[in-house]
């Protein structure tokens, strides 16, 4: 097809298909020049084998390492395992009902390694030495607590005493499970015999003891069929199991499973997170650590509590989370769903009044009449049989009746008439038992039908409805910390499912309610997931079809001999024209220096993540001791929440009853010995479970001063300036070759040479613009993971006045403790604050040097950076334009037979990606200054926009021409 009437790929699934395709046949191209190139007689000619087979295990390596987290939030019982299992297609994550199933954070990835008939794949994280031994540590001065605590509030009401004291006895029977010792055994001995003396865990999961106390031991397990992966993961992730092998589930610290399941095959890996709500305290925390490192979350919510508008936008997203979500730029369609579960946990008797739609009350109607329909059949099957029982009396008299009976009144002519009527009719329905069977069935058979077509369509009512509550109370949260406009409006997308169904409907055509698998709400979920991956899927095939490009361009110019039509360069013109080539690539790092390393490093440093001060070291000193009116807005939210704390009141937990209920004055040591870390109430006689979270109102007092700088100072930053850097490096980039072609100063054989060669300069350098790409984005994750430093200022330094009021006892003392409280975060909560952001900063502007260096690398590292790969392919030129009798080349010493199938395949690849490549969508780039500096960076105009344009890109054909 011409170039110009190719169709243009504008739909963005279309494109993405179109490039992993091509990728796919690209990689198969890569494996069939592997396969030559280990070929001694082929290998020995080849300068440079070993690199161009390292940089095929580097492709080979990237897309292995690539991912795209999804996390499902939501708390115990919600509905999170069915649903995840209805997403692999696998039953394997395990379910209950009444308590936490899955201990520690699983991730499931695709197996990509099926060798041996194994479709599952597992490997299991332990808990290090030194983490076990905190957690036995902080248990042990917990029960001593307790102890000392007993004889004053055992018998006390308002005290959480019952719930702390249960807790620690299910702590510890957890320990007998997985170390095997006796109770009397734990709780006397401390947290250093208990893990010496375990007795499985001298092998298995601590091999070297106390000498590797920070290293995590792992455990790799697979298996062929879903059964046998279900058994051996089970004693890893379930807690609710009731066996007796040792439950090893306290020590694990991470799962991730890999199974062949479609919806994991293009990079999305599913990431359940313990509930943060659970009773055991530790499991939140793990949640906790691993929300920052999420690119997209799945809210899970029952469809029973979101109908509730009272409690939806407290369960749906606390506000914690929503500020969180807000910050990172992810409260929108992309990046967040809800999914409400159970839908078919409903009652259809009053949907006449519930879901008063045309169409249900027409069901309900024909619901009736059939029944009614049954119910008189059945009422005269029951006369009939009515009949014949008076039938029978009526036969025996007048079998009897020349036999005189006491008491007996004979029939008069109006009873023998009746009875003579019933006989008939018992005769005929008798002849016709049958026949009215048949019709009863088909009724009971209607009726069955109509009642799942009434279900089905109060199911759907029931979801548009919940689809428009939670849209407004997801905003609710959002309303109270001030989001962004444009997050209020994207937040919509809500996939109402029953897992279980769709599960069921696998193995059945339709059941009752769900006529087939798309009723479910489960593919719309998966049409959800397949659309959010496509950016990635995008970015990701275009990475490796630039790093593709450069590999097969290496194989093709071996096969290039060296001769050529042009006029043979003379040895004192190769020199003088090798000095004034270095000349040109010096120029060519200048101008990347200054147009990406140099403007990336700018714009990064003056990022202003949490006020008006930038990353530079300059500014960091500067403003060291500074507050701003974001300290003191944290400051002015913490005071209120003081305020609610006098009677104990709290708001950042993420249950409402947390936010009503009195807490008693011993969560404050509780919060103290989690190091900040919630506290989880058990249900009691008078009041519910609950968080007590006391540090959760400092952090978000904290971000409530500091989120709307970090969302438009930082998390909004990164699009623009990684489009501002492509744009100014293709510039750049474009600039150098065209004086490369048109330098007059260089002979013609070799500059003809060169614009024959240039693709390949492209392919080399779109890769290392890709690479760029890809480290910024690394930027913004780790950016985004450094967040929870602040934690451990907070803690620390409000750990004075938690255990000032903990000290407290007598008379007035809520009154007491809130005012010791309330005193210290008076004297030292702006230093508190100030602290805390000092150390984020400074951590972030590591995290930018470190970026930075990296950056730096992938242009000038001796072998592996892009400068010295441009250097060496115009040196390759160089010496094909130069060429003698003295100084062969793999093309003139390869065999015919070995450059010709190199050429095939070059050829295959090039013909196949031609074909692709003529449709796709170019982006133009602005040209801008390539000589900014670094006041520029903080100007408005930095948007680095591209106009859309259908822009064929010269690229070799079949043959290598254009």
């Amino acid at each position: 097809m011409p170039e110009g009437t190719a169709t243009v790929l504008t739909d963005m699934a279309e494109l993405v298909d179109e490039k992993e395709k091509a990728r796919a046949f690209g990689q198969l191209q890569l494996q069939h020049l592997e396969t030559v190139f280990k070929s001694k007689a082929v290998r020995q000619f080849i300068e440079g084998i070993e690199d161009w087979e390292d940089n095929l295990k580097t492709l080979k390596t990237f897309q292995n390492e690539r991912q795209i987290l999804i996390g499902i939030w939501g708390e115990t019982g919600l509905g999170k395992s069915s649903l995840i299992n209805a997403l692999l297609g696998y039953r394997i994550v395990p379910t209950s009902q009444s308590s936490a199933c899955t201990a520690a954070v699983c991730i499931f990835g695709y197996n990509n390694d099926t060798a041996g008939g194994n479709k599952f794949r597992a490997t299991i994280t332990f808990k290090s030495w030194d983490t076990v031994k905190t957690e036995l540590d902080a248990l042990k001065k917990e029960q001593a607590d307790l102890e000392d605590m007993r004889s004053l509030f055992e018998n006390d009401p308002t005290s959480d005493f019952s719930g702390q004291y249960a807790e620690v006895e299910r702590s510890i029977q957890s320990i007998m499970s997985w170390s095997g010792l006796s109770d009397a055994f734990i709780r006397k001995s401390s947290p250093e015999q208990i893990l010496q003396n375990a007795k499985s865990l001298a092998t298995d999961i601590f091999p070297n003891g106390k000498a590797d106390n920070t290293g995590n031991h792992q455990e790799h397990i697979v298996a062929a069929s879903e059964r046998a992966f279900i058994r051996l993961l089970r004693q890893y992730v379930d807690s609710a199991n009731k066996s007796s092998a040792p439950k090893y589930w306290p020590l694990v610290e991470k799962v991730e499973a890999f199974v062949d399941s479609p919806i994991l095959r293009n990079g999305i890996k599913l990431v359940d997170l313990p509930g943060t709500s659970d009773a055991f305290g530790f499991r939140g925390e793990i949640a906790h650590s691993y929300q920052d490192r999420l690119d997209k979350v799945i809210v899970v919510t029952p469809a029973t509590r979101a109908a509730d508008n009272k409690a939806a936008a407290d369960f749906i997203l606390s506000e914690n989370q929503a500020t969180q979500l807000d910050m990172d730029g992810m409260l929108k369609n992309e990046s967040i769903c809800v999914v409400v579960t159970k839908i078919d946990s409903m009652n259809c008797d009053t949907a006449e009044t519930e879901f008063p739609t045309h169409d249900i009350i027409e069901k309900v109607d024909a619901l009736a009449e059939v029944e009614d329909a049954l119910a008189e059949m059945e009422q005269h099957g029951n006369m009939i049989q009515d009949d014949g029982e008076d039938s029978e009396i009526q036969d025996d008299g007048e079998d009897s009746e020349n036999v005189p009976l006491a008491g007996r009144k004979r029939a008069n002519a109006d009873q023998a008439t009746c009875w003579a009527a019933k006989k008939q009719r018992l005769s005929s329905g008798m002849t016709d038992t049958n026949g009215k069977q048949e019709r009863m069935d088909e009724l009971q058979h209607q009726r069955d039908f109509i009642r799942s077509e009434l279900k089905y369509l109060c199911i759907q009512e029931r979801n548009k409805e919940l689809k428009h509550r939670i849209k407004e109370t997801l905003l609710d949260p959002s309303k109270r910390i001030n989001v962004a406009e444009e997050s209020v409006v994207a937040v919509s997308s809500v996939y109402p499912v029953s897992s279980e169904a769709f599960m069921e409907l696998q193995k059945t055509p339709s059941i009752d309610g769900f006529p087939d698998v798309s009723s479910t709400g489960i593919p719309d979920l998966k049409a959800w997931l397949n659309s959010i991956s496509l950016p990635y899927r995008q970015e990701w095939a275009d990475a490796d079809i630039h790093h593709i490009q450069v590999l097969i361009d290496a194989a093709d110019g071996w096969t290039q001999a060296n001769v050529n039509d042009l006029p043979k360069l003379s040895k004192s013109e190769v020199v003088g024209l090798q000095v004034r080539m270095d000349g040109f690539l010096k120029e060519l790092g200048k101008a990347i220096t200054t147009s990406v390393r140099r403007k990336l490093q700018q714009k990064l440093s003056h990022l202003e993540p949490l006020r008006k001060s930038s990353l530079t070291k300059v500014s960091l000193k500067r403003n060291l001791g500074k507050n701003g009116k974001e300290t003191q807005m944290a400051m002015k939210n913490l005071r209120r929440f003081l305020e609610a704390w006098k009677v104990k009141n709290h708001w950042a937990g993420t249950r409402p009853s947390s936010k009503e209920d009195e807490t008693h004055w011993s969560t404050y040591q509780a919060c103290v010995k989690r190091h900040g870390g919630v506290f989880k109430r058990r249900a009691r006689r008078t009041q519910p479970k609950a968080e007590i979270h006391w540090l959760g109102d400092v952090d978000l007092s904290f971000w409530r001063g500091h989120k709307d700088k970090w969302r438009t100072g930082f998390t909004q930053k990164f699009s623009t300036i990684k489009k501002t850097i492509h744009s100014s490096g293709l510039v750049a980039f474009k600039k150098w070759v065209e004086s490369l072609h048109d330098d007059e100063g260089m002979p013609e054989s070799f500059r003809e040479l060169m614009k024959a060669n240039t693709y390949k300069l492209d392919h080399l350098f779109e890769k290392y613009m890709t690479d760029v790409g890809e480290h910024i984005n690394l930027f913004e994750k780790a950016a985004r993971k450094e967040r929870g430093i602040v934690q451990r200022y907070f803690s620390s330094g409000m750990r004075p006045g938690f255990e000032a009021a903990a000290r407290i006892r007598g008379k007035q003392i809520k009154e007491r403790q809130s005012h010791v409280v309330q005193k210290h975060v008076e004297a030292d909560g702006v230093q508190m604050f100030r602290n805390a952001r000092n150390a984020l900063e400074a951590q972030l502007a590591k995290c930018h040097r470190s970026t930075s260096k990296e950056i730096g690398q992938l242009w000038m590292a001796p072998k592996k950076g892009c400068g010295g790969r441009i250097r060496a392919e115009m040196l390759r030129v160089l010496k094909r334009s130069s060429i003698s009798s003295l100084m062969p080349s793999a093309g003139t010493l390869m065999t015919d037979d070995a450059k010709a199938q190199i050429r095939t395949i070059v050829i295959r690849w090039r013909t196949t990606w031609h074909a692709v490549h003529v449709r796709l969508p170019r982006f133009v780039p602005v040209k801008e200054d390539i000589d900014s500096n670094a006041e520029e960076v903080d100007s408005d105009n930095e948007e680095g926009d591209m106009s859309t344009e259908v822009q064929v890109k010269r690229e070799p054909d079949e043959v290598g021409s254009y």
